[in-house]
């Protein structure tokens, strides 16, 4: 009997269980994952444009909060489908083997009678709130001002990436200045010692010596500048390994920034601030959110049920029934007693709207401060480009008090004047790019405060 029940059982639990998982199998595919280490030359030439473009690709920042701001959505999206109709449908199939014993005579034995039975049954049930307090128009209003949040936080990375790479790049530049002038006194070294041998070679060994010296300051100025590409590839993901050649430029026509309405464009644009005036919102929605469990409620019902019996698998049609409801459910609270939690939950609520416009007001004023310090140090570098020395001067002045050495007789007074001079002309190179690059670190500083790139 067993034997015989489990073959006519097994094509009816097999099906459920196919229709159970085609019912349950969702079609998922793979997270995208953006920003790994991908293969790249050994040699690479950047521009600074280049530069950012390729840290907002391989950013962990970036691609942290894309995801954030994906996730925020998906969570919008679910909470604006709690207000739209739900249809879930369930297949049900129940397989019973009973026994039964009926006596004639209590004194003797009585007689088995074994049967099965099968029940399959489907049943469709809508669902559909009817939003008559708004709670769940408020909760999809704080799903969007998190989706909002969530976007603004996005975009917050990628002005951050844009001015952490700028500066850096600069500092780049700013190093390789210094690797050119140190380059340039060696070389003018080279010219001037070949030139002594044929007018004065008395003075080479002096000027062998000044070319050690400034050897070692290039060997210097090379592993600064390897420093500071480090950190350059270190943003950029970039191995160690990897040469970079920067092949953007300070530009000497620096930009100009328009002082006079920094401070109303920061509060327009900065993304601490909208975050801010967001949490304001959410804090005031959530106010009004804490008494939604004390406000009505209705649902609407629908349930359709087809079910079908029969003693044995093959004979499902035997019993049939069908039945449908539909139903309006409407809650209104009326007394309560909950030992204070509701007055908690106001109160709650209620500071966390103090805090959240206690933190607007301390955001601005700190703004207001963080804007008067960069302007003055952005004047600051202003003033120092405006007041740089002339490179070109600086060289004629060195041309003289070499040739004072090569052709008067007095030469060895004159080669103090002659390290002066070149030191005076590796300054000029050196105090232009670094007052430079002092500008536009300043200037991104600045971009970022106001929330530009």
């Amino acid at each position: 009997m067993h034997a015989v029940f489990a073959q006519l059982i097994r094509p009816v639990v097999l099906a459920a269980w196919w229709v159970s998982c085609a019912a349950m199998a969702q079609p998922m595919s793979p997270p995208v994952v953006t920003g790994g280490i991908d293969r790249l030359p050994s040699e690479l030439s950047l521009s600074m444009d280049e530069a950012v473009s390729l840290a907002l690709q391989r950013s962990f920042r970036v691609n942290r909060s894309a995801r954030s701001a994906e996730m925020a959505r998906l969570r919008a999206d679910m909470s604006a489908a709690q207000s739209k109709p739900r249809v879930d449908t369930y297949l049900g199939v129940n397989e019973a083997l009973r026994s039964a014993t009926f006596y004639q005579n209590p004194y003797r034995h009585g007689k088995t009678d074994p049967y099965a039975t099968t029940q399959v049954s489907l049943n469709a049930i809508l669902s559909m709130p009817i939003d008559v307090s708004g709670s769940i128009g408020r909760q999809q209003q704080q799903a969007q001002l998190s989706l909002q949040s969530a976007r603004i936080y996005a975009e917050q990375s990628a002005i951050d990436i844009h001015a952490d790479i700028r500066s850096t790049y600069a500092d780049a530049l700013r190093a390789q200045g210094a690797v050119d002038a140190d380059e340039a006194v060696v070389a003018e070294l080279q010219s001037l010692i070949e030139r002594a041998r044929e007018r004065r070679p008395a003075a080479v060994p002096f000027l062998e010596v000044e070319l050690a010296n400034a050897e070692q300051l290039l060997s210097q100025s090379r592993s600064g500048a390897l420093i500071a590409q480090s950190g350059l590839r270190q943003q950029l993901r970039l191995p160690e390994d990897a040469v970079l050649r920067l092949t953007s430029s300070l530009n000497p026509d620096i930009p100009r920034v328009d002082t006079a309405h920094l401070l109303d464009t920061a509060l327009a644009k900065r993304a601490d601030v909208r975050d801010a005036h967001l949490r304001l919102q959410q804090a005031e929605l959530s106010l009004v959110q804490s008494r939604d469990s004390r406000r009505p409620t209705a649902y609407l019902y629908g349930f359709w049920n087809q079910s079908y019996s029969g003693s044995n698998p093959g004979q499902l049609s035997t019993n049939t029934s069908r039945n449908a409801t539909l139903m309006l459910n409407v809650n209104v609270p009326l007394a309560y007693w909950d030992s204070g939690s509701l007055e908690r939950t106001e109160r709650m609520a209620l500071l966390s709207l103090e805090q959240a416009r206690d933190d607007l007001d301390e955001q601005r004023a700190r703004i207001a401060s963080e804007l008067r310090l960069l302007t003055v140090n952005l004047a600051q570098a202003q003033r120092r480009l405006a007041s740089l020395p002339s490179p070109r001067f600086a060289l004629e002045s060195l041309r003289q008090a070499e040739e004072g050495v090569l052709s008067q007789a007095d030469w060895q007074g004159q080669m103090a004047q002659v390290s002066n001079a070149r030191n005076s002309w590796r300054l000029t190179h050196t105090a232009s790019i670094d007052a430079l690059a002092d500008y536009y670190s300043a200037y991104f500083r600045l971009q970022r405060s106001l929330g530009e790139r």
